[in-house]
């Protein structure tokens, strides 16, 4: 009987340190994701203004289907325990937008871990601090 009760102790220590481990490698997956999709649609943007003008596109509904297949693409999921919640990123389909390369047009409309990924018209995506995207991009969306 004092065997298995010590059994059961080391199994639940165990699983005491385990489970923050796990949660926090599902969480970095996440991030990883959001990423991902971010410069799937910052791509789809520059594929768009290259057949349109140079113009990005209004709204991100308008890259469905014809250069995203997937409408869930341009909504970011707010967490990975609740993938069906989403929400608008912030977007900027201004004419302007593409002529400025060094200023984001596409942003996470939440942080992760304390960071929120932002894209530029390069196709690059980068996450900021939260404090520095609130203090020098966040007035760029509306």
């Amino acid at each position: 009987f004092l065997g298995g009760a010590v059994v059961i102790t080391m199994v639940g220590a165990l699983s005491a340190i385990a489970m923050p481990a796990a949660f926090q490698i599902q969480e970095k997956a996440f991030q990883a994701k959001q990423v991902s999709d971010m410069r799937l649609i910052s791509l789809s943007c520059l594929q768009y203004s290259s057949e349109n003008g140079n113009n990005f596109p209004e709204s991100l509904e308008d890259l469905v289907p014809e250069f995203l297949d997937d409408a869930e693409l341009i909504r970011w999921k707010e967490s990975p325990s609740s993938p069906e919640a989403s929400i608008p990123y912030l977007y900027r389909g201004d004419p302007d937008a593409l002529r400025q390369g060094d200023v984001p047009f596409l942003a996470a409309p939440a942080a992760i871990n304390g960071e929120v990924a932002v894209a530029y018209p390069d196709g690059s995506v980068v996450s900021v601090p939260e404090e520095e995207f609130e203090r020098d991009y966040r007035s760029l969306f509306p």
